[in-house]
């Protein structure tokens, strides 16, 4: 007995730790990352208007709708006391994503320096551990349901149960269920053809109840998406790019060992000598797969457009977790190879995070350059203000302080068509040209709010 239980034990502290090492971690990256556009549009639009007006409108795709329900159990009051507490939720679902995604490592100590290596994973992934959008959410949502595939591909309850949380994951943002078939081919894969059934079928009915109130509002808005429709094979190989922190050639080292971790764990589960670690491995490689591949197919044969880079922001998490688990990752080629990558890759990530946090690279960084906005706090400080202004980038935010400024007399003009202040007033380093918040002081001096 003893035998048995001790590798649970030390399995549920490692977890643990994963989850302390993802609350702290992420609560910091929520104190220091700027806001953002769409993180305050989300709840001022969505959220603040209660959960009927959050699951009947679908006005903009901006709308991560489970997301929204979350942020709108959070009263008016803590938000106008404190914005950031918007990310609270977020927090939590970030450290919960951490600890699925290193729930099958061999060797528990190594869960840590891999969690790390996940928040520092990509380009568009980092953003949202601080960040309060959907996108986090979604993907745990993912994470959970082909964990569940994957431990318990033979119980009754488990298509059932992963039906429901891809569904969850679609009604966060739509494009989730572009990865949802590789669940099906899982079960097809082990001749399962019915639990394959189940899920598929459930899967389709629960998704398309949640998203009836706006079906025609979805379709709508997929339909003028704002981002064209890229040539075929174009989305895949620019979402290769942009997985990692790595030069291209090294992001393909990682991608081709992937393709061979999953081919290899695809032929041994047709061959029927799979297990829990396995399939798990080839459900977080093959999710990315055919999310990719449905979203090149999709805009040729319907009205909706090539998906956002950040909506396949979760491959840079999926792909390094999936080859940890993998069989390849036994071989010792691979092993360093990766060690090696990763490791760069985390010390490029850190290296991005300190130079958004700070402000020196806000205007470099394609994910932050425009949308994001300094924290407002140093500029309640002062007492000569008498008026903000500011941009269309940074309306938002602005709104969301603004029961700060009117509580002390200043004026709040949330959105402006001209910038005018060229030096800074706050901070150090300006944002992009023709964005930003003026800063009106009492003498008649206007100076522009800055990143620190």
């Amino acid at each position: 007995m003893t035998t048995r239980t001790r590798p649970d034990r030390t399995q549920l502290v490692w977890i643990a730790a994963v989850a302390a090492l993802g609350l702290v971690v992420t609560w910091q990256m929520a104190l220091s990352w700027p806001h953002n556009y769409d993180e305050g549009f989300n709840y001022l639009f969505f959220g603040d208007r209660g959960f009927r007006f959050t699951i009947d409108n679908y006005t903009y795709p901006n709308n991560h709708i489970l997301f929204s329900l979350l942020q709108a159990a959070i009263p008016r009051s803590l938000v106008d006391a404190e914005p950031l507490v918007l990310r609270a939720p977020n927090i939590f679902i970030s450290a919960g994503l951490l600890v699925v995604l290193t729930a099958e490592v061999r060797r528990r100590w190594s869960s840590l320096p891999m969690a790390v290596a996940l928040v520092l994973a990509g380009p568009w992934s980092i953003i949202f551990f601080p960040v309060a959008r959907g996108y986090q959410l979604g993907a745990l949502l993912v994470a959970v349901a082909l964990l569940v595939a994957s431990r318990y591909p033979d119980e009754a309850w488990t298509p059932p149960a992963a039906a429901v949380l891809m569904a969850l994951a679609a009604w966060t943002v739509p494009t989730f269920a572009f990865g949802a078939p590789v669940v099906t081919a899982l079960w097809a894969a082990r001749r399962k053809g019915q639990a394959a059934v189940v899920y598929s079928a459930l899967f389709v009915v629960l998704a398309f109840l949640l998203y009836l109130p706006v079906l025609d509002q979805l379709f709508g808005a997929s339909a003028a998406g704002r981002n064209p429709t890229f040539g075929l094979t174009r989305f895949a190989r620019d979402v290769t790019g942009e997985l990692f922190f790595l030069p291209d050639w090294a992001a393909l080292v990682i991608v081709g060992v992937a393709l061979w971790a999953l081919f290899e764990a695809g032929r041994r589960i047709v061959a029927g000598t799979d297990d829990g670690q396995t399939r798990w491995a080839a459900a977080l490689l093959g999710y990315p797969v055919v999310f990719l591949v449905i979203a090149e197919l999709l805009p040729r044969f319907s009205d909706v457009t090539t998906p956002f880079f950040r909506n396949a922001a979760f491959a840079s998490l999926f792909i390094p977790a999936g080859i940890w688990a993998s069989a390849s990752w036994s071989r010792p080629i691979v092993r360093i190879l990766l060690v090696g990558l990763v490791a760069w890759n985390s010390i490029l990530g850190l290296n991005l995070y300190l130079g958004v946090i700070d402000g020196s690279r806000i205007v470099d960084y394609e994910g932050t350059f425009i949308g994001q906005t300094p924290r407002l706090d140093d500029v309640l400080a002062g007492e000569d203000l008498a008026e903000i202004r500011c941009a269309w980038t940074d309306e938002w935010t602005c709104r969301l302080y603004e029961k700060h400024f009117e509580d002390r007399g200043v004026l709040v003009t949330p959105l402006v068509d001209t910038i005018e202040a060229t030096e800074c007033g706050v901070g150090r380093y300006p944002p992009r040209p023709d964005t930003g918040i003026d800063l009106i002081y009492t003498d008649g001096n206007i100076r522009l709010v800055c990143f620190d």
